[in-house]
């Protein structure tokens, strides 16, 4: 089997392998694919990789899962990032602070201010700790997010170790968004050239708002429902800044960090039982017999070309 995570496209490469290939989106999918050409091409290749039942198209979080079946037509499987993490790294809540995650913004300096204005709880993540361990994390009372993507792993960790997480809700975060500009990795244009792209390189598959329209109210609303921030339970979501000093005043911590846990167990098993599920359907799986060798000119011509003109990431 080979897995491509990050950036998932690199599985073009591994195609005349004839192995299982697993397509695993962790982010946008045509990272490394940009231009409209190379997103074509990708997409009718993943399409030839869908075709095969022995291969798996998913994603870590339901914003790519939607992302991909929008431009594709696809119907990839969910299988979030979760892991369980060492009791000794399990929430504690000893210390009053509330961290302030890492932002991207050349805003942050500025946030970071107006959450000291609201509560002297709040401390940077760095400010406090430079390099910190998981330990050091879960002794806060909680973590602040103004979210600079839709998904991130330090989220699926903070998460699992039942530290309580707030996040400002879809409408908040697009106006924050629209004075600060928070939310600066969701698109690989934005990232690319620093300008908030209106459309997609190429039109979607399926009807509906344009998921890299980062200039309408209502297609960024629309995409930002599907983010981990607000799919998953137990986040506590605040509307303004003064409903984030109320929220710091009412929240009862230690509550929402048990059902934290809850849930967290429940989506292990979950995300275990399908992971078994695919790994163990060798029905459908149909190796090259033990005589049959991958082609190796063809290979040999194909990766030529193919370094040639890919992006390798």
């Amino acid at each position: 089997i080979v897995m491509c995570f990050h950036p998932s496209a690199m599985c073009e490469l591994f195609m005349p392998l004839k192995k299982r290939l697993f397509v695993i989106a962790s982010t946008r999918y045509e990272l490394g694919r940009e231009s409209a050409e190379e997103w074509r091409e990708w997409n009718k290749n993943l399409e030839e990789i869908a075709a095969d039942r022995r291969n798996l198209i998913a994603a870590n979080n339901l914003y790519d899962v939607k992302y991909i079946e929008y431009f594709t037509g696809l119907k990839p499987v969910l299988l979030p990032s979760w892991i369980k993490m060492n009791e000794d790294d399990m929430y504690t809540g000893i210390s009053d602070d509330i961290l302030i995650a890492p932002m991207h913004s050349s805003s942050s300096e500025a946030i970071t201010k107006k959450l000291k204005s609201i509560s002297s709880r709040f401390k940077g993540m760095h400010e406090k700790y430079g390099h910190y361990t998981f330990s050091q994390l879960s002794e806060n009372t909680a973590i602040i997010h103004i979210p600079y993507q839709v998904s991130l792993m330090s989220l699926f960790e903070q998460y699992a170790m039942g530290i309580p997480i707030l996040a400002p809700t879809p409408a908040f975060l697009w106006e924050l968004h629209e004075k600060l500009d928070v939310m600066n990795e969701r698109t690989w244009e934005r990232i690319r050239t620093g300008t908030r792209p209106a459309k997609s390189a190429i039109p979607g598959v399926k009807e509906g708002r344009d998921p890299n329209n980062e200039v309408d109210r209502d297609a960024f609303l629309y995409w930002i429902k599907y983010a981990d921030f607000y799919q998953w339970p137990h986040i506590i979501h605040f509307n303004s800044w003064k409903d984030l000093r109320r929220k710091l005043e009412e929240t009862d911590w230690e509550v929402v960090s048990d059902e934290m846990l809850g849930f967290v167990k429940r989506a292990i098993d979950k995300t275990s039982q399908e992971w078994t599920r695919i790994l163990g359907q060798t029905d459908n799986y149909a190796p090259l017999a033990q005589h049959e060798e991958a082609p190796t000119s063809d290979l040999a011509t194909y990766l030529s070309e193919f370094m040639k003109s890919a992006h390798i990431w």
